[in-house]
This record gives C-alpha cells, sequence and structure tokens, in this order.
C-alpha cells in the first residue's frame, strides 16, 4: 500500500469491516459518516484512490464502473488485496494449519488399522492442543524456510 496516503489504510479498514457487518454494497456517504466532519472530503478522495488500486470495486450512480474523475457512490466489493492489506485475509500459513488438521481428521476416521488410526488420532490431538495461532507460526517458519526466505 506504499502508493497509497496514511489515512487510506484507516478508511480501508473501516470498509471492510462494515462489508464483514452488513454483507452488502455500502453508500459512499454512509461511509464518509464513519468519520469526524472535519475529514469527509479526505475520506471520499481515499475512496477514490482504493478504488483506482485496485482495493475496492466501486460502481456509480448509472451502474456502470467507476473510470478516473467521477466520485464513486457505491462501494459494492472489497478485493483480496485489500484483505490481505488489512489482515483479515488468511496467509498461506493459515490456509495450511487449517488444511492440515482437515485432512488429519479424515484419514483419522478413515483409517482402517487400529493402530495407525490411534496414532492419527492422538496426533490430531496433539495439534488441536496448541492454540492455532502456534500452530500458524510453526507452519509459517517452516515455509519460510523451505523457501530460502530466512
Amino acid at each position: 500500500m506504499d502508493e497509497l496516503w496514511t489515512g487510506d489504510r484507516e478508511v480501508l479498514t473501516r470498509i471492510v469491516e462494515l462489508f464483514e457487518v452488513s454483507g452488502r454494497a455500502l453508500q459512499v456517504a454512509g461511509i464518509v459518516e464513519e468519520f469526524s466532519e472535519g475529514r469527509r472530503d479526505q475520506v471520499v478522495q481515499s475512496i477514490r484512490r482504493l478504488s483506482s488500486h485496485g482495493y475496492l470495486v466501486t460502481v456509480d450512480r448509472g451502474g456502470g464502473l467507476v473510470t478516473r474523475g467521477h466520485r464513486p457512490l457505491v462501494v459494492t466489493g472489497v478485493t483480496e488485496r485489500a484483505l490481505q492489506t488489512v489482515g483479515a485475509w488468511p496467509s498461506d500459513a493459515a490456509l495450511m494449519a487449517d488444511r492440515l488438521l482437515e485432512l488429519l481428521a479424515e484419514q483419522a476416521e478413515s483409517e482402517p488399522e487400529p493402530g495407525k488410526r490411534s496414532k492419527l488420532q492422538s496426533g490430531l490431538k496433539g495439534l488441536r492442543g496448541m492454540t492455532r495461532e502456534v500452530l500458524v507460526d510453526v507452519l509459517g517458519s517452516v515455509i519460510t524456510k523451505s523457501a530460502g526466505l530466512s
């Protein structure tokens, strides 16, 4: 988000929060009301920048995509990029942790050999005993090391 102004992050975070609560399109006028009166013009400018930089999906009064210079009237969506920027999109490690737990549970249920099934269930119980945050941190370290990034 280097190309955006500092205040844009606050606006983007609030828009993502509003979308999580409402799950529907947001009128720019309603978004602007979330901020102090003295900042409202800046919020509209932030929404324009966020839209033009691929963080927000906006439409104009006629239903077409907003082009440069037009004031967006409705924010119809937030992009994956926006969710990643504000930390609302799961990391690769978080996705991997969820998938690992899911696969172990499936394997434990379907394993016909009692000894192996017991080991899978014990391993699953141990992983579930960790907080999700710890598991994600461990997997994140594994990803980083295997990619040669550390």
